[in-house]
């Protein structure tokens, strides 16, 4: 995802203005606990403050995930920040939750239909 408009820094994503983009996130198990994504694996939210229940934001939308690895799409409508929760459990019975908590910096200004809904919606 490195390029002049995306970046990672540590956990933390950079987006600048302008562009939407796909982030992929895949998991590298070395635990021996045999993880994988959650039925409901990406919670994010605007602020300072990682989720810590699932919620629904409507400028991302996972778009693939098969337990390995997810698709979130990044609308990046807004310049905003966000906090997210990467949901990862193990196999046992129920599953053990093991959460990953990093940032998404939004530059905004991401130009396609999905984005100019959701900004409408905030102006009525």
């Amino acid at each position: 995802m490195d390029d002049e408009y995306h970046r990672m820094e540590g956990e933390d994503i950079w987006s600048s203005e302008g562009e939407s983009f796909v982030m992929r996130f895949k998991l590298e198990d070395r635990t021996g606990l045999i993880l994988v994504f959650a039925a409901d694996p990406f919670w994010v939210q605007e602020g300072t403050i990682c989720p810590t229940t699932e919620i629904y934001n409507q400028n991302f939308e996972v778009i693939k995930n098969d337990n390995c690895s997810i698709d979130v799409l990044n609308y990046n409508c807004e310049k905003k920040d966000y906090k997210y929760s990467l949901q990862i459990v193990d196999d046992s019975t129920p599953p053990r939750p093991y959460p990953c908590d990093p940032t998404i910096q939004n530059g905004g200004g991401g130009q396609n239909f999905i984005c100019q809904r959701i900004l409408a919606g905030k102006e009525s």
